[in-house]
């Protein structure tokens, strides 16, 4: 029996795409062939924040994970861990367990960070409206 060929297609935010990569690697397990398309004109992207609050009771420790989690070896487990499936821009990353690789995508975030989390009330305004809430 033929494998399927499948073309995945996702965009708006990590919360379309990222299931859809993963989708995409259960379904190569299977056999299928994959392809991921997206977007031409981008992928809208926002940070994935890693920090510490500011009276941890284990201060160092919180130091050592944060420092990890940026290393080469932390972004390796994000991108390779089955329920993570989190892209990273490093240049020394491996690919996804999907195959590709975050930067490889244009990806489209917001120029002024201070501006964008200030727009926050007015988009849920409008996208609650749009939903009828």
């Amino acid at each position: 029996m033929t494998q399927p060929r499948i073309l995945i297609a996702a965009g708006g935010t990590a919360g379309h795409v990222v299931p859809a990569l993963a989708v995409a690697d259960a379904l190569r397990a299977e056999g299928a062939e994959v392809a991921f398309v997206a977007p031409a004109d981008g992928l809208p992207a926002t940070p994935l924040l890693v920090g510490m609050v500011s009276k941890a009771p284990h201060p160092e420790a919180a130091k050592l994970f944060v420092d990890w989690a940026m290393s080469a070896r932390g972004q390796a487990f994000y991108q390779d861990h089955p329920n993570l499936i989190y892209g990273s821009l490093r240049k020394d990353a491996p690919a996804m367990r999907t195959g590709e690789r975050l930067r490889d995508f244009k990806l489209l975030s917001p120029a002024d960070y201070a501006d964008y989390m200030a727009s926050r009330d007015l988009f849920t305004k409008e996208w609650n409206a749009m939903l009828g809430l």
